[in-house]
């Protein structure tokens, strides 16, 4: 059985929504493969999944992505000050798309990069995934390595258990099992606007950051005095405060917080670890309408929007949120030692053999930011594809 969603109230009419519900009778991204080939790179990197048979053109490293990473958010930031030095209406259109991309740039740091130095999988040599963690800890004042290692260790051990420190971090913050979802959407408006959500969160993470080996000690001071020297020699704090420190904080934050929520499901029975209920899926997208025997205006407009759904909901939420192989982290539960910088290729090609292993049957979320949330706050919402 397939369970796939659609944004709830799109605005559609009654045909139109028959329309794009025959197309949901099969995996969303296979009903893709009608636009043209060029786009399907693309469509495999938004949606997080690639469709049956598709080659990988290139093979990532995870040096290759630290580089796309660095210039995704130098383009962030490049981006952000055209901005800011040209008219205000251009700055209201471009700061979302700098503060969305310098982000994401970062997150992809932390929850991926340092997170897979963690694992010891970034690097084959122990003191590089060490350094490389620790560099990150510094300059975007994240958990250092022993801490992240540790946690992330019990993370794995007791996901979703009480136990778990991503459930302690919800719990905190008021999130919990079986709560109604319009209570769940009503407390993350709340906890993404919230003072104290935010102080309290950076305050931790500037605690790990200038805490760890004694050689980090020495750096995370000196890094933040030569940030503000630089900034006060140029005369950028404007820029710095906009391009830099809102994306590193609060921003960070909101990412951080809608991961988490969305990253696992709430299980039935706290105290026992069950992989196969908690973990899934989290691809982004909806199939293409079914346009067949509809007049040309009825088609165009079933295009347009499927094109703009994908564009301004699917793919921020990509970039802002499900970063790297977030949309795959069932799978790094599952096999942590799998292929991380090709996840999206690798999960297909496993489950292509086999959709079962010794945790049960992978199962799969299709949608939007939304469609995750109500996913993840459904014990026993389990739906295969």
């Amino acid at each position: 059985m397939q369970r796939t969603s659609i944004l709830h109230s799109t605005g559609y009419t009654e045909q139109e929504n028959l329309a794009l519900a025959r197309g949901q009778r099969t995996n969303p991204r296979e009903t893709m493969v009608v636009l043209p080939r060029f786009l399907q790179p693309f469509l495999t990197w938004v949606t997080g999944m690639p469709f049956a048979g598709q080659r990988q053109i290139i093979r990532w490293t995870p040096w290759t992505l630290v580089l796309c990473t660095v210039c995704e958010i130098a383009l962030g930031v490049v981006v952000g000050a055209a901005a800011l030095s040209h008219s205000v209406m251009l700055a209201i259109c471009l700061l979302p798309v700098s503060w969305i991309l310098t982000t994401g740039g970062i997150r992809m740091f932390f929850v991926v990069i340092e997170h897979t130095c963690t694992h010891h999988i970034f690097s084959r040599t122990r003191w590089v995934n060490e350094a490389v963690a620790e560099i990150i800890s510094v300059v975007f004042w994240t958990q250092h390595y022993a801490a992240f290692k540790s946690e992330h260790a019990t993370h794995h051990r007791v996901t979703r258990m009480a136990a778990d420190p991503d459930t302690h971090f919800l719990n905190e913050w008021g999130f919990a099992a079986g709560m109604p979802k319009e209570a769940v959407i009503r407390k993350i408006l709340a906890t993404l606007v919230s003072p104290k959500y935010h102080i309290v969160t950076f305050l931790e993470r500037l605690k790990y950051s200038i805490s760890g080996a004694r050689i980090k000690k020495l750096a995370s001071p000196l890094f933040v005095i030569g940030m503000v020297f630089v900034v006060y020699q140029l005369d950028i704090l404007m820029y710095w405060l906009i391009l830099w420190i809102l994306p590193v904080t609060i921003l960070f934050q909101c990412s951080m917080l809608l991961n988490i929520l969305t990253e696992h499901r709430w299980p039935q029975d706290a105290a026992k670890r069950d992989l196969q209920e908690v973990c899934y899926g989290r691809f982004c997208g909806e199939p293409t309408p079914d346009t067949d025997g509809l007049p040309f205006h009825s088609r165009a407009l079933l295009w347009g929007k499927w094109w703009f759904r994908l564009v301004f909901i699917f793919l921020p939420y990509r970039l802002f949120v499900l970063v790297g192989d977030e949309p795959h982290h069932d799978f790094h539960h599952r096999q942590p030692n799998s292929d991380w910088a090709n996840a999206s290729y690798a999960r297909h090609e496993a489950l292509a053999r086999s959709r079962t292993d010794k945790y049960g049957e992978y199962t799969d979320e299709w949608g939007s930011l939304l469609d995750h949330i109500y996913a993840s706050s459904s014990p026993r919402n389990i739906h295969a594809t």
